[in-house]
């Protein structure tokens, strides 16, 4: 009929008169919503977290599941810390701060990327928020303390590799994160040495590490232990419960250790 061309004449020109507006207004175009969900789905799948980003995205997802990233503030991280900071772990202690900053990390790594790789048009509000790090206290053990903790490693049967671990740290001086992260390929026991990832080290370069007597017998332990156990895996210390990933954590056994030792 007459009537209904004529508002569907309407509407259409309504319709132009829209686009045409939003054409000449800069910043008028429907704002892209970016969610966290969306996020993590995303890193997941390209950014290729590690064993601990993994942790971490776990726990972040308990309080930023279903958020709109547009919408995430600097209200939104400090919100995140006191939540945090007022849960307690299961021995009963708050969480720490190095907790809260590591995890913050991993939100962070992964807000950067979906700016970088993906073009989100995002702010990442972490920046300049996380708790700073802690300077610790630096402390060399006496000979008694590494020989009373040695005698202690050799008799915990819940984790027999735990002895070569220790071995390995005291004569090289790796960290942690350096020996967790491991790989054979980077242990080259004929000439004895170890080659360090740049990701893995707070100098973030490649280095090598001499190994002495103890420390090759203590990689060959490694290797006997996998070989016995028909661990498949590229790590000097992998995952016990999980096949192909390193090993996560060793806080439980190193301080039943510790305490077996006083």
């Amino acid at each position: 009929s007459y009537n209904g061309a004529k508002t569907k004449g309407r509407l259409r020109a309504n319709d132009w008169e829209i686009e045409a507006w939003k054409m000449w207004k800069p910043g008028a175009e429907a704002e892209v919503i970016y969610s966290y969900n969306d996020l993590v789905e995303k890193y997941m799948d390209e950014g290729r977290p590690k064993q601990a980003a993994l942790w971490n995205i776990l726990t972040l997802n308990k309080h930023f599941i279903n958020a709109n990233l547009n919408d995430l503030t600097a209200d939104s991280v400090n919100q995140y810390k006191k939540t945090r900071r007022n849960t307690k772990k299961k021995g009963g202690d708050y969480i720490k701060d190095a907790t809260i900053r590591r995890e913050l990390s991993t939100l962070s790594a992964m807000i950067n990327f979906a700016k970088l790789e993906w073009d989100w048009k995002i702010e990442n509000p972490v920046i300049g928020r996380k708790p700073p790090n802690s300077k610790g206290v630096v402390r060399w053990l006496s000979v008694d303390e590494a020989t009373n903790l040695r005698h202690s490693a050799k008799q915990n049967k819940r984790a027999p590799w735990l002895i070569d671990f220790i071995d390995i740290s005291l004569v090289t001086g790796m960290r942690k994160r350096e020996l967790l992260h491991l790989e054979w390929r980077q242990v080259d026991l004929k000439r004895g040495l170890v080659f360090l990832n740049p990701e893995d080290q707070k100098i973030e370069k490649y280095s090598t590490i001499s190994l002495n007597l103890v420390a090759r017998r203590a990689f060959e332990r490694m290797k006997e232990y996998i070989f016995e156990n028909e661990i498949k895996t590229v790590y000097v210390f992998p995952s016990p419960k999980v096949q192909g990933v390193y090993m996560d954590e060793i806080k439980k056994s190193f301080m039943r250790v510790c305490d077996a030792a006083v």
